[in-house]
């Protein structure tokens, strides 16, 4: 938002003339909130993206209306007095994420009318007050606390919606009975949590299984994690066919599947890793990820081919899964890592029908034997109908990345292309002779490139071909690369070019005109 449009925002919301004002003094540095500026016809209050270092000590008599209060961002902050909230008995909304507190006073529970209480990110927050008289809250948020445990009488929360327990390596337990009585609830998020969810056996009584999430009826988000290689899904298909989104992560040890490879992957560049489950209010995908399994064996099929994101990292048997599964029909996203398989066509032939038809994005690392994608290619019949995005990390034996003669039509839709650390890929596109000549641009409407640590890399297309609609080109560490599928035109649509200038300096061109149009572009290397 511009400065000029929110401070005019914020000059009207606080002289509203029906008694409902609201006070911001966000992101000025302050260090303490003064009781001048308080009154008895505030409604909304924010104090985010400060730098508070307590809050006041005293019972705040002149803000009994108060709906919100937000003092998220305030990373100084640690504690919270046991008179200040007994000023605020009106609040609906409360934010403290992001703050150095570590615990929450008793005097929480005064607050009735709570209906959000926002605590992501305060890393040091260990324990919370009793919750069960907070009987109207509906939204809380503990991700990334410290917390060992669940509050006492979060389940007689009945009207809470959306409970977020991401990213809580602390909490190990939870029990048995407690999910169920949530009879509201539509969005758990425990992705990253040290508690690991498992269907239901004599020897974990006592904790909270998957068959109590079964119970709730208004259910429409799950993130979980699981450990093991074996569950029932079929005997879940009832209930989890209810939800609008899911995120199942199963993993063969307890472990993260977010390994620090993933997570470079995902950094690496201007391309995001992957498009998960995001906590923007976006509930529309369903990802499965499996993390050190044997897939050899029989598998759900129903959960996987009702995925939208797939993720396998460091699984074996990768052939059988796609062989016995059959067609992926929602799936958008497919990520590979870390796994030594070369993609065979069972019993020698290759997929009759494109088992990813509405493939958009490939992610490709450390697959240590493959030589091509087109491994891929025949092994499931895919045809890049809709690939937007390509991606292939330290993949050391790709010794080029698709042969034309798998396609009968260019890949019109595929937009970016991201390789990096390949040390043996000569070329992009090849025909089965060893030429890349073809009748037609294989990708005509790529938009972006990024290319780094390729030492072999000399070809991206024929000779005389051009990329008509690319914006932004990245490039580094590729010494052999002398040519880019560039003239005079390209200038109309590229906005950068970014490289190294020894690399840049050696680049071989048609005529000098095309080479100083496009020396403007030129930004030097992109750090990416």
């Amino acid at each position: 938002m511009h400065d000029v449009v929110r401070d005019v925002a914020i000059w009207i919301a606080s002289s509203l003339e029906d008694g409902c004002k609201s006070l911001a003094r966000s992101g000025i540095s302050l260090t303490e909130i003064s009781k001048f500026e308080l009154s008895q016809s505030l409604r909304r209050m924010s104090f985010m993206y400060n730098k508070l270092t307590a809050l006041p000590d005293r019972e705040i008599q002149s803000c009994p209306g108060a709906s919100t209060l937000l003092v998220q961002n305030n990373r100084p902050l640690e504690i919270v007095p046991v008179e200040f909230l007994l000023g605020f008995q009106a609040l609906r909304v409360l934010n403290l994420s992001e703050t150095r507190i570590q615990r929450l006073p008793l005097s929480l529970i005064h607050l009735g009318e709570l209906r959000a209480l926002l605590l992501s990110k305060c890393v040091r927050l260990n324990e919370l007050p009793p919750v069960g008289r907070l009987s109207k809250l509906q939204v809380l948020d503990c991700s990334y606390t410290n917390i060992k445990e669940l509050p006492a009488g979060l389940e007689q929360l009945s009207n809470l919606r959306e409970l977020n327990l991401s990213c809580t390596d602390g909490l190990k337990t939870f029990r048995a009975g407690l999910v169920s009585r949530l009879s509201s609830l539509e969005i758990l998020d425990m992705r990253d949590s040290s508690y690991r969810w498992c269907p239901k056996t004599e020897t974990n009584e006592g904790k909270a299984t998957l068959e109590e999430l079964g119970c709730l009826e208004r259910l429409i988000g799950l993130m979980v994690d699981l450990t093991g290689s074996t569950y029932p899904f079929s005997e879940y298909a009832p209930w989890m066919k209810r939800l609008k989104s899911f995120r199942i992560s199963v993993s063969g040890v307890p472990c993260y599947v977010w390994t620090d490879q993933l997570f470079f992957m995902k950094e690496v560049s201007g391309v995001p890793f992957m498009n998960s489950f995001k906590n923007d209010g976006n509930f529309e995908e369903r990802e499965v990820l499996l993390s050190r399994l044997d897939l050899s064996g029989k598998l759900s099929g129903w959960l996987l081919t009702y995925a939208t994101i797939l993720v396998l990292e460091s699984c074996k048997g990768l052939n059988n899964l796609f062989d016995s599964v059959g067609v992926f029909v929602y799936l958008k996203s497919l990520s590979i890592s870390s796994s030594n398989v070369r993609f065979r066509p069972q019993g020698g032939c290759c997929a009759p029908n494109d088992l990813l038809p509405n493939l958009e994005e490939l992610y490709l690392s450390s697959l240590y034997c493959l030589e091509s994608i087109s491994e891929l290619v025949g092994t499931l019949g895919l045809k890049f109908s809709r690939l937007k995005v390509m991606k292939v990390l330290v993949c050391e034996k790709l010794k080029y990345l698709l042969s034309c003669d798998d396609f009968t039509q260019p890949l019109e839709k595929l937009e970016i292309i991201d390789l990096q650390m390949c040390e043996d890929l000569n070329d992009m596109f090849i025909h089965s002779s060893g030429q890349t000549s073809m009748s037609y641009p294989v990708a005509p409407n790529l938009r972006e490139i990024h290319f780094k640590r390729l030492p072999k890399l000399k070809t991206l297309s024929r000779q005389e071909e051009t990329w008509q609609h690319l914006e932004h080109i990245y490039v580094e560490e590729c010494k052999s690369l002398k040519k880019l599928p560039l003239n005079e035109q390209s200038a109309n649509t590229l906005k950068e070019i970014r490289g190294d200038m020894e690399w840049w300096k050696q680049l071989e061109w048609d005529d000098d005109f095309t080479s100083s149009t496009l020396q403007p572009l030129f930004k030097g290397p992109s750090y990416y």
